[in-house]
């Protein structure tokens, strides 16, 4: 897999976790529930990293639309009920068709968003890296480029130590050879 892909699959995955939990707090918000507490905010981010990182998994099958809406689904049905059950706002199986639908809408588009931003993403980085590989190539090397001084090497510990003014008497230790 190309670096180009790769980054673009770290960007679905962040992209999958960061949405699940916003979509998950936004619907517990607007459903009538109190402010979640601290322990079950990071519960939530703790979930929604996990189905993240699944979502960035290298497959080629993880790219597609339909998958993108189900871990995007399967993030906001786990984060419901980790909020739901940890702040106490106890309602069950409690779920109305208009909800149903409006989970659904919001994975479908948000699923849609991030497909297309992966698309993008590999795209337009794939493209700079073949621009800075021909500028490169065109630019060549400098003919009166002087050679790097290395400055970490066996003979650093001598070069300090005569440079530093503070000479031992005697015989070198075993760690200056």
């Amino acid at each position: 897999m190309s670096t180009a892909r790769s980054d673009a699959a770290r960007l679905r995955g962040s992209l999958v976790g960061a949405t699940s939990a916003t979509a998950t707090v936004a619907a517990h918000g607007l459903g009538g529930a109190p402010l979640p507490a601290t322990s079950a905010v990071l519960l939530l981010v703790a979930i929604s990293a996990m189905v993240g990182a699944v979502a960035s998994s290298s497959a080629d099958a993880q790219r597609r639309l339909p998958v993108i809406a189900s871990f995007l689904g399967v993030g906001q049905l786990i984060g419901h009920y980790t909020l739901a059950f940890a702040s106490g706002h106890h309602h069950g199986a409690h779920w109305s068709t208009e909800m149903l639908l409006a989970h659904a809408a919001a994975a479908l588009l948000v699923a849609a968003l991030i497909h297309s931003a992966e698309r993008s993403f590999a795209a337009v980085t794939a493209a700079l890296w073949r621009l800075v590989l021909v500028l490169m190539a065109l630019l060549g090397e400098p003919s009166g480029r002087r050679p790097r001084t290395v400055w970490w090497g066996p003979e650093l510990a001598d070069r300090i130590l005569a440079g530093s003014g503070h000479v031992t008497r005697g015989p070198p230790s075993l760690t200056a050879a």
